[in-house]
This record gives C-alpha cells, sequence and structure tokens, in this order.
C-alpha cells in the first residue's frame, strides 16, 4: 500500500532484541566462527569460558582447545561425550553425530548449514547443495536482499539507491535504509507530545493541543491542515478561514458578492440599509431609480413621481431632470445647496451670477430702461419731497 512496514526491535523474530543480536536479520543466527545455528543460544555461554556460544572458536571446551577438553558444564549431560549437552545433541547416544538423512559423520559441526540454505546440515538432504543465491550480485544474499533482483536496491520508500547499504541504518532509528522513508532522520517516528504528528514535521512537538502564536488558536490534529486552501498550514496562516489573508480588495467577509474595499456593509450579507429600511442583499449597489444613488444610500431607492432627478426637492426644483442640479446661471452643480445663499447677498446660488460674491440686493440694470431703481432714469417720476423741504433720499439727509 505505499506505507513502510512497521519494524519492532526484533527484526529477524528470534527472540534477541536487534540491539544485543549478533545476527540481527538471521533467525538461525548461524555463527560465521563455529559453523553452528545457535537460534535463541546464541548468546548462552555452553562452555562456560566467558565467550558467548556465537562468537566461540571452541563452544563447548572451555580450554578452547588448549588441553584436552573439559565437556560440557556438569549440570549438562552428554551422553555420548561429544561435547554437546544432550539437550542440544540431535543424536545424544552417538559422538559421530551421523545423519540419518545424508549419512554424514558431523561430530561437533551438527548445527551448521555448509550450503547455507537454511537447512541444518544434519537433517539437510544436500547439506553441500547450492550455495544460498545472491541473484543480482549485490553482496546482499537473496533470502535477506529487500530488492533480489536489483544491484542497485532502489527503494520507493525513499527514493534512493542503497546498493549494498540496503540493510544498514544511517539514522540509527531501527528501520533498515531501505524501509526508511527518512533515512537520515532518527526522529522520523518519534511523537514527543502523542499528538499523532511526528516530532519532525509537528510545529509544536512539545505541545499537544498545538496552539498556534500566530492566529492564537489550539489547531490539535488539525495543525497541519489548511483550512482557506490557500496554501498556508493551519498552524502559520495569520488568516487561516480567509484565503485572501486579509486583502480588503479580495475579502468578502459576509459572502455577499461585494468584497469589503465597495461592500456599504461587509459584515451583513443582507446589506439592511439604515436609510431605507429595506436588506439589498446583492442588488445593494444597484440603482432601481436611475437617480445616480445606490440602492442602498437611496432615502427613496424606487422614486417618486414628485422627484423625478431623485434629489429630494419636490417643489419649484429648477432643474427638475437633473440630480446635480446644473445651473447654466454659474455653471456649477449645486446638487443640494441649490437654495443656498454662498455669498449671503439673499440671491439664491442656483440663480446666482456671482454666488461667491457679494452683491446688492436690487443692482441698477442698465440696460432695463425702466428700471425703478435706477434714479437717471428719465422714465422714472421726480423724486417726492420728504417732508423736511429737500427732494434728497433720507438715507443722504444731514443728521
Amino acid at each position: 500500500n505505499g506505507n513502510p512496514p512497521v519494524f519492532f526491535a526484533d527484526y529477524d523474530g528470534d527472540g534477541i532484541a536487534d540491539e544485543e543480536d549478533p545476527a540481527p536479520y538471521d533467525s538461525i543466527n548461524l555463527s560465521p566462527i563455529n559453523g553452528i545455528a545457535w537460534l535463541s543460544a546464541a548468546l548462552s555461554d555452553a562452555d562456560g569460558d566467558g565467550n558467548l556460544n556465537f562468537n566461540d572458536p571452541w563452544p563447548y571446551d572451555p580450554n578452547n582447545g588448549n588441553g584436552s577438553p573439559s565437556g560440557p558444564p556438569e549440570n549438562e549431560p552428554d551422553s555420548d561425550e561429544d561435547g554437546i549437552p544432550d539437550r542440544d545433541d540431535p543424536a545424544p547416544n552417538d559422538a559421530s553425530n551421523t545423519s540419518p538423512v545424508n549419512g554424514i559423520a558431523w561430530y561437533n559441526s551438527v548445527w551448521g548449514d555448509s550450503d547455507l540454505d537454511g537447512v541444518l546440515d544434519y537433517w539437510d538432504p544436500e547439506p553441500y547443495g547450492q550455495m544460498q543465491q545472491d541473484t543480482d550480485g549485490d553482496g546482499l544474499l537473496d533470502n535477506v536482499d529487500p530488492a533480489p533482483n536489483d544491484p542497485n536496491n532502489y527503494s520507493s520508500y525513499n527514493d534512493t539507491n542503497w546498493n549494498s547499504d540496503a540493510l544498514g541504518d544511517n539514522d540509527g532509528d531501527g528501520t533498515p535504509n531501505f524501509f526508511d522513508a527518512w533515512p537520515y532522520d532518527p526522529y522520523d517516528h518519534r511523537d514527543s507530545d502523542m499528538d499523532g504528528i511526528t516530532d519532525d514535521t509537528d510545529p509544536a512537538p512539545s505541545d499537544y493541543d498545538n496552539y498556534s502564536s500566530y492566529n492564537s488558536t489550539t489547531w490539535g490534529f488539525d495543525a497541519l491542515g489548511d483550512l482557506d486552501n490557500d496554501g498556508t498550514l493551519n498552524f502559520f496562516d495569520p488568516y487561516p478561514y480567509d484565503s485572501h489573508n486579509g486583502d480588503p480588495s479580495m475579502m468578502d467577509s459576509d459572502n455577499d458578492g461585494y468584497t469589503d474595499d465597495i461592500d456599504p456593509a461587509p459584515q451583513d450579507p443582507n446589506n439592511h440599509s439604515e436609510e431605507n429600511g429595506l436588506d439589498w442583499y446583492d442588488n445593494a449597489l444597484g440603482d432601481n431609480d436611475g437617480d445616480g444613488i445606490n440602492n442602498f444610500n437611496d432615502p427613496t431607492p424606487n422614486g417618486d413621481p414628485n422627484d423625478p432627478d431623485g434629489d429630494h426637492f419636490t417643489d419649484n426644483d429648477p432643474a427638475p431632470q437633473d440630480y446635480s442640479n446644473y445651473s447654466s446661471h454659474n455653471m456649477v452643480s449645486w446638487y443640494q445647496r441649490i437654495f443656498g445663499d454662498d455669498d449671503n447677498d439673499t440671491i439664491l446660488n442656483f440663480f446666482d451670477l456671482r454666488p461667491d460674491t457679494y452683491d446688492e440686493p436690487n443692482p441698477p440694470d442698465p440696460n432695463n430702461p425702466t428700471d425703478p431703481n435706477d434714479p437717471n432714469d428719465p422714465n422714472n417720476p421726480p423724486p417726492q419731497p420728504e417732508g423736511d423741504g429737500n427732494t434728497e433720499p433720507a438715507s443722504q439727509d444731514c443728521p
């Protein structure tokens, strides 16, 4: 299924921990020193000479070839006195240990495996048959070679050619190189905080809850997820629920179809307008009555027959079809100030020829021959006495 197998401390299943096993990949523990397959007794000392069976050239001779062998310890019976305790001797009454299978007298090498086929010599019909093969010539016998037909020992677990080092353990984590997904990382299977995320990828390897200071969130098992699919893992994402990472020109907080930079109510998907009391949803920026005011901000979004331009002036509007209330008198768009008087000359802005300059309320008009305010107009009647004996206006009388 593509996942590396799970390895235990006893790779060959012989009952001896790998760190102590003299042949961790050989379940019979065949000794190259004395040719005996020691099985689970590899670390015992049959002759009590201080040398472990697996490493002892004379495993049943405490004198190690110096003088007469004394045989096994006293508490180990050896009926045929062949140096092999009865409990280990396949023929305890035959010092020659002649095999009934192949007719060969094996003496004290009865537990050897001359052809390395996994069958002990005593029981092997062809004890000198074809040696265990190394088909690809990589130095690893086929029975232990993870890729017996590939001299490069290419591993799909870590995309590496291991050659003769396929069964090595570069990072010392107990997993052979060939099968190790992280062959140079001894922490590939360690999970210090027991949160289900191994230390090599855990953003907070000592925190079971995986609290993130980037977004003040406890992520637990989902620390390496990506909820907003923006390519930044949840643990490290300042905006873990926003794929636009806080950019208002790309962000739509209320998912109403308007990005926050233009949304009149960026936190309200209904786009409720306080101006007209309506929920505009995705038509907030429309203009139902075509008056130039978007629906959200328009007090009368559906129009007023008495106010066709939507400027809220229903009576005496000098520009009833123009929301901007452009004045041809002074070339200014007055909008809501058409009836104002910016220069305080009592002439309304819309009609004022000089809206920023104070003018007499009733100035003489030289182009009007019947201007009643022009004292020099011959068509006007002469001034009348005031009762003070002169014809000057009262404003010009001496005090």
